[in-house]
């Protein structure tokens, strides 16, 4: 059979013989040793015609410039994934912090009741101190007297929350300072205001004994007046 190839080949070609599997006709750039590509990317690889395939690539420095390149955006891809991996888990936060909320009313209603004061206590997954004070903010509309200590845990720990209506405050119950004994319970440490303190923790794993706690000293302090 004869082949003519003078529209893609010059008048010397290169045979190229692969291990008597294939012998092919090669017009392209030869190298003396393949280490004198220096890095070797493939950009691309496709079927060019039946039964042949052509992989594309870059050497030396075009290379290594598409790794840099592909590194960059690989990077930029990733912090962007994590960025938006945060806005969906506030987004989350908000929108559980939102149901919660939504149920207060019978959370304060279904509270134990201590000579006139509502006891509310109560625990969330996965909700953000933030979250909390706004539970515990709506509780001034909805009881006139009120002890409340509300707890959230999670992956990244625990938050404690323990909040008094006015007229506790005035006879002496002082949120900023029962949050340290309850603190005690998750192995953490607190602050804030007569009003509203709060406290957290790397360990969920106290939450039930520091409500238990918050409980007992305000029961007690309670049904002594």
């Amino acid at each position: 059979a004869l082949a003519f190839f003078e529209d893609k080949y010059a008048s010397k070609v290169r045979l190229v013989d692969i291990g008597g599997y294939s012998k092919e006709l090669c017009g392209g750039t030869h190298l003396a040793n393949s280490s004198s590509l220096g890095l070797f990317k493939i950009v691309s690889e496709g079927s060019i015609a039946k039964g042949i395939r052509r992989i594309e690539a870059l050497s030396g420095e075009l290379a290594w410039k598409r790794v840099r390149e592909d590194e960059e955006k690989m990077l930029f891809q990733l912090q962007d994934k994590m960025n938006s991996l945060g806005r969906l888990e506030k987004e989350l936060a908000r929108l559980k912090s939102e149901s919660f909320s939504s149920s207060v009313g019978a959370l304060v209603e279904n509270s134990e009741n201590l000579n006139g004061t509502k006891l509310i206590c109560n625990k969330y997954p996965d909700v953000e101190a933030q979250g909390l004070r706004k539970i515990a903010d709506l509780f001034k509309s909805k009881a006139p007297s009120y002890a409340a200590c509300l707890a959230a845990y999670g992956a990244r720990g625990a938050q404690v929350i323990i909040g008094f209506s006015e007229d506790l405050v005035k006879k002496g119950f002082l949120a900023n300072e029962i949050i340290k004994r309850v603190a005690k319970e998750i192995n953490g440490s607190g602050g804030g205001r007569p009003q509203m303190a709060q406290a957290g923790s790397g360990d969920a794993q106290g939450i039930d004994r520091a409500i238990a706690a918050f409980k007992e000293i305000v029961r007690g302090a309670l049904l002594k007046k």
